[in-house]
């Protein structure tokens, strides 16, 4: 079947049936198996088949989120970023000073929640990228286009972003994500729990507290 300019089907595979849809250089991939945890073996197996697309030399991967009729539905993409040293000079010293240390971290040490606030227009999404660029060897970027829905009453949104990747060997280390939650300033605002209920402390509870230990998830 054809669908907005791309292509999908429905396949019958060991273990069960896989509905895979390709639109362009991205794709997705829905499975059903007998149990839970079949669907997710099947699922790990069927994504380490598809080479990932080469990325331009001056892009990163990123997946973007949304909340649609059947759950959250991820779609990865290569964006252009920029390296932190051709934009450094256009942020104010103490800005440019900070974001510098972000840059050259590792890991984040202490709290894992980034706040970035300023007006519209003064490089806050240029530094993320750039900054995104830097940390793609071990922190993968997740951008959340509805906020609002991700930390809404209901968790499974949420859950599934902080719990989505394959499988890997016992000895291998989880990799890094980067949630990135951008205009959710109405998220610290005074009277923020009356008109956003309990975002911000699931917020909170994402980066230090318990539904955030054991993994390695930073919030932006």
């Amino acid at each position: 079947m054809v669908d907005q300019g791309g292509e999908a089907g429905v396949f019958r595979v060991p273990g069960g049936f896989a509905l895979v849809g390709v639109s362009g250089r991205s794709g997705e991939i829905a499975v059903a198996a007998a149990t839970g945890a079949g669907s997710r073996a099947l699922l790990d197996e069927l994504v380490a088949r598809f080479e990932p697309a080469d990325s331009p030399e001056d892009g990163v991967a990123v997946g973007f989120w949304a909340l649609g009729p059947h759950g959250p539905r991820l779609t990865r993409r290569a964006i252009k970023v920029p390296r932190w040293s051709e934009v450094q000079a256009n942020y104010a010293r103490a800005t440019a000073g900070s974001v510098g240390r972000l840059v050259s971290s590792r890991a984040p040490e202490g709290g894992r929640l980034i706040l970035w606030h300023g007006p519209p227009g003064t490089g806050k999404t240029t530094a993320l990228r750039a900054l995104s660029r830097v940390w793609s060897d071990w922190c993968s970027v997740h951008y959340i286009t509805d906020p609002e829905a991700f930390l809404a009453t209901g968790s499974g949104y949420l859950v599934r972003v902080l719990t989505d990747a394959p499988s890997a060997p016992a000895d291998r280390r989880v990799p890094w994500k980067l949630v990135v939650l951008e205009d959710s300033g109405e998220l610290l605002a005074a009277d923020a729990r009356e008109r956003t209920g309990q975002a911000l402390s699931r917020l909170l509870n994402v980066t230090d507290g318990m539904l955030g230990q054991g993994m390695n998830v930073a919030t932006w």
